[in-house]
């Protein structure tokens, strides 16, 4: 059975946001972490990247388990802050996804053998996508530094475009419906 496309998104984001970001890369539903501003949803990244999982990711553990104890294949989307949460809960969840559950790490800092270790370790088939104009990718990825801030710039001075990017963080664990 299809569990169905699950994301989890990055930093600074409303709800409607998310969810209009989360259905842009293919996923049905998703898990929202509220945004705490872009200054603490940094700060917050950088904690879980460099000391590994608080209580958003051992929450997210959890659920992770639940959907995977269903037996339904999941196509799971994490975006940004949402690679780093959830390369860290899936590390920390118990059980393995069914066979054809797949896991997309879209623009994210997480690196690419983290993302491929925690996808893994949950019997999930893992794509890593790290878009070489994207400074958030750089933490992970950072040979791809002169392509992004020239990206970065080219977005915020052509383009007109704010830098920010993506987040969801958690007041009540759950998948939402966009």
């Amino acid at each position: 059975m299809k569990g169905g496309g699950v994301g989890i998104n990055g930093v600074n984001t409303s709800p409607g946001k998310a969810a209009e970001n989360m259905t842009s890369l293919g996923a049905r539903g998703y898990i929202y972490n509220k945004s705490n501003g872009l200054p603490a949803d940094l700060v917050e990244s950088m904690q879980t990247f460099l000391f590994g999982a608080g209580r958003f990711e051992f929450e997210l553990s959890g659920l992770l388990s639940d959907m995977a104890a269903t037996g339904y294949t999941y196509d799971l989307i994490a975006h940004s802050q949402g690679g780093i949460q959830l390369g860290t809960a899936l590390r920390h969840s118990q059980g393995t996804f069914a066979e054809g559950s797949t896991v997309s790490f879209r623009n994210t800092p997480l690196d690419p053998l983290r993302a491929s270790l925690a996808g893994q370790s949950s019997g999930l088939q893992v794509n890593y996508d790290a878009n070489a104009f994207d400074i958030v990718t750089v933490p992970g990825n950072p040979w791809l530094a002169p392509t992004a801030v020239a990206g970065t710039i080219r977005n915020s001075v052509v383009h007109r475009d704010p830098i920010y990017a993506h987040s969801l963080r958690s007041n009540g664990m759950g998948v939402h419906s966009p």
